[in-house]
């Protein structure tokens, strides 16, 4: 879907095929990192957060990391031109 959402919008088919492995790094790393900020949220309050916090936390964190990467990489091609 993220490979093809790119095509759409114009990418090169080079470009979109690496930014969409990078991405699904990024949203792995996103995982692990709501888990463990909803853990440690839910032991400094002594009590376990609801369902999903930490799975919507980690979609937030995945999502900065993957538009922080994609400003990061076409700044750098435009450098290159």
């Amino acid at each position: 879907m993220d490979y093809g959402t790119q095509i759409v919008s114009g990418e090169d088919a080079n470009d979109a095929l690496n930014k969409t492995a990078v991405h699904a790094g990024l949203s792995a790393v996103g995982d692990v990192a709501g888990e463990y900020v909803a853990e440690e949220i839910g032991g400094m309050l002594g009590t376990a957060l609801a369902p999903g916090v930490g799975t919507i936390i980690g979609i937030g964190i995945g999502a900065a990391l993957g538009v922080g990467f994609d400003f990061i990489y076409d700044k750098i091609k435009k450098r290159r031109r």
